[in-house]
């Protein structure tokens, strides 16, 4: 058994030798959805990316945001929120060699701007990305979070659309 989990660390190590790893930072636009509140918001972002495999389609990232405050695009203010933040890790696959498909999996603090009461929740997304050149890219991404990152998951419920744009530093 021992043997086994030497040989494929090795493998494992071995693959990683060929990884290229870089920053990366970004801006974007999204849509907040939450109960019967829609808003719309800014994001930023940064993170350090790992590509790794024979082909380079691994796909490893660790990034932390920030998102502005709201803008309302309906009448329910009470789910508006004044900012929020977060960390999550990006796994995914890459697809001939410029489209990556990933997963989100972090977590994220907001404010809501009614009650000022601070909320915090598990992220799970998914997001598709494009490679526009060797340094720029732009990523669109679906994201859900809910309050509780084990128990009460679905207990308050945040649904954002996200556009952005990625500048890859190499």
């Amino acid at each position: 058994m021992v043997k086994k989990l030497l040989i494929a660390g090795a493998l494992f190590a071995a693959s990683t030798l060929n990884a290229l790893a870089a920053p990366y930072l970004g801006a974007g636009l999204g849509i907040q959805n939450t109960e019967s509140y829609n808003g719309l918001l800014a994001t930023v972002f940064g993170g350090y990316s790992l590509s790794f495999g024979e082909y380079q389609n691994y796909y490893f990232a660790g990034e932390i945001f920030g998102d502005t405050g709201s803008l309302p695009l309906s009448q329910n203010y009470y789910r508006r929120t004044n900012f929020g933040f977060g960390a999550s890790l990006l796994p995914g696959y890459v697809f001939r060699e410029a489209v990556l498909v990933y997963l989100r999996i972090g977590v994220e603090t907001f404010r809501y701007s009614k009650t000022l009461q601070m909320f915090t929740g598990g992220q799970l997304g998914l997001g598709l990305q494009m490679d526009l050149s060797n340094t720029w890219a732009m990523r669109g991404e679906y994201i859900y979070t809910g309050q509780g990152i084990i128990q009460n998951f679905g207990y308050s419920r945040f649904n954002f659309f996200k556009l952005g744009l990625i500048y890859k530093f190499q």
